[in-house]
């Protein structure tokens, strides 16, 4: 009568030495600690082992063969018979020796003798392990949003498999992935990548930067179970330093949005707040970024190849292909610019235009000729057709009632999927194939509300993922999973919405937070102070 479950805190100890002594936890109290009963178990764990071992060893009677003598004091013995054996002999002093019919049969150990320090070892990581499970488990949830803005944030190295921060001299609040020739789905440390950025300086500072990362490690931990490397990375790769290349052009006026030409790596287009578009051809500053040897560095005095003068500024601009480019701007005109093979843009078509700003646009990944805007309260979310320029195809006006929508994606994977953020710090996903006027969304996060969003992007590798970057004063990131589902036990964290994985802060006014077309997991976003480059631990 042992009472195993009067163990509260160290049952995984009962695994791991023999059960000759399990009879001997009696001998501690229920409220002792773990690492009392660690070492107590230790102990009586050796000592009965020995007394086993004596035992075996111990030597038995012989036995010879004839006719049990009778024991009973009333019946003599018959004539002839042999006389009756003498009495056995005393027991030993250390416990009574019962004769047994049957031979017992005992197993040989392999005793490993070691060190007399591996044990306590053993015992002190499997303390540790459980005194870290039963902190995570009684860990209260912090809810992001009651950081007070300003504030010095910590964060705990196991929430990241990678996290970088990187500065600049200028804001750069916008910025686009380049492709490289490194290949999709890359997983293995560490990781490069390439990436335009556009400053927002004084005066003729601004600058459009081809910014080249590489030696991306993954982040040190203190445990000792991360010695090991699962996907079979040596230190010198998890560990190697971050380096940086960069070269730049000379913009002019600040760049309000940066948009990197998928089909053509190298291309990249700017909206400028003096109210152009520009077109870059940078080819031969990635491709010498990307290969090894001598790198360019400083500022390139070569202009852009294409301009396309616009009546107002704007932020809208994404590529459907190397030769077509779409742009929202602030008067509500909306416009898809053509590149000749000669350098010259022009405007091939033009829109209706919208009842406010259009703030953010989209080409639909199935259908070449269908884009999406979004802007003002008014004239929230339109769907427009370069065969139908002269109208809308669809409205939905107050798609976040009387708040602006700041941004907008469409899912690549789920054609019949959009995302807007807007400037009511909501989140919401729509269906399109129940678009309309007086459409409902078919999901809805208000866990930032009260502040803004400023961007929203789907997850090129999830279907069900995106990432949204909020404004004012919560300043964070917050990577979602549309797939999860409340199953009511979470109980802990009732503000919290299931769907909310993980939550990166620590940033001076965020604007724009994407996924990395090529590495799965991979997150950067831009901000007031600076660059994050990060993967979550989830």
């Amino acid at each position: 009568s042992c009472a195993i479950k009067s163990w509260p805190r160290a049952p995984w100890l009962l695994t791991s030495y023999p059960p000759l002594c399990i009879a001997s936890v009696s001998r501690i109290g229920r409220n002792s600690t773990a690492a009392e009963h660690a070492a107590f178990w230790w102990c009586t764990g050796e000592r009965a082992l020995n007394k086993r071992r004596a035992a075996c060893t111990m030597p038995k009677k012989s036995k010879k063969k004839g006719k049990r003598p009778s024991t009973s004091g009333d019946a003599p013995a018959k004539r002839g018979s042999a006389a009756p054996p003498p009495p056995p002999p005393a027991a030993p002093d250390d416990g009574p020796v019962f004769d047994d019919a049957f031979e017992d049969e005992y197993m040989e150990e392999d005793v490993v003798v070691g060190d007399e320090g591996e044990g306590e070892e053993h015992a002190r990581r499997l303390i540790e392990a459980d005194m870290e499970a039963e902190t995570l488990s009684n860990t209260r949830v912090q809810d992001p949003r009651r950081n007070a803005k300003g504030g010095e944030l910590d964060f705990d190295p196991r929430a990241y498999r990678m996290l970088h921060r990187l500065g600049s001299d200028w804001p750069c609040l916008s910025f686009d992935f380049v492709r490289d020739a490194g290949g999709g789905g890359r997983t293995r440390f560490p990781h490069a990548l390439l990436a335009a950025c556009g400053t927002q300086a004084v005066g003729d500072a601004n600058r459009l930067t081809l910014l080249k990362l590489e030696g991306l490690g993954r982040l040190e931990q203190d445990s000792d179970e991360d010695e090991s490397d699962d996907d079979g990375d040596d230190d010198d790769d998890r560990h190697a330093d971050a380096t940086a290349d960069h070269v730049a052009f000379g913009h002019p006026g600040g760049v309000n949005r940066v948009a990197a030409c998928e089909r053509a790596p190298g291309l990249v287009a700017t909206w400028s707040d003096r109210g152009a578009v520009l077109v870059w051809d940078a080819r031969p500053e990635c491709e010498r970024l990307c290969a090894a040897g001598p790198r360019p560095a400083g500022v390139i005095q070569r202009g852009p190849l294409a301009v396309a003068q616009r009546p107002a500024e704007g932020f809208g601009l994404q590529w459907r292909d190397d030769a077509c480019l779409a742009c929202g701007a602030n008067d509500g005109s909306v416009s898809a610019l053509r590149l000749d093979p000669s350098g010259a843009c022009a405007v091939d078509v033009e829109w209706a235009p919208a009842p406010g700003a259009v703030e953010d646009v989209a080409w639909s990944p199935t259908e070449a000729t269908v884009l999406m805007t979004c802007g003002s309260a008014a004239g929230a979310l339109r769907v427009l057709d370069a065969r139908t320029a002269s109208r809308a195809m669809l409205t939905r006006a107050d798609a976040h009632g009387a708040a602006d929508v700041n941004a907008l994606s469409w899912n690549r994977s789920v054609a019949y999927l959009v995302a807007t953020a807007g400037d009511d710090g909501c989140a919401r996903v729509w269906d399109l194939r129940r678009f309309g006027a007086a459409c409902e969304p078919v999901g809805r996060f208000d866990y930032h509300a009260g502040s803004h969003l400023a961007a929203v992007e789907w997850d090129p590798h999830d279907e069900s993922s995106l990432c949204t970057c909020a404004g004012g004063a919560v300043e964070a990131v917050s990577l979602w999973d549309l797939s999860v589902e409340d199953d009511g036990q979470d109980a802990g964290a009732p503000d919290v919405p299931p769907q909310l994985l993980f939550v990166h802060q620590g940033m001076d006014d965020p604007k724009e937070a994407k996924y990395h077309p090529q590495i799965p997991g991979l997150v950067m976003t831009t901000a007031a102070d600076g660059f994050s480059v990060f993967m979550p631990n989830i």
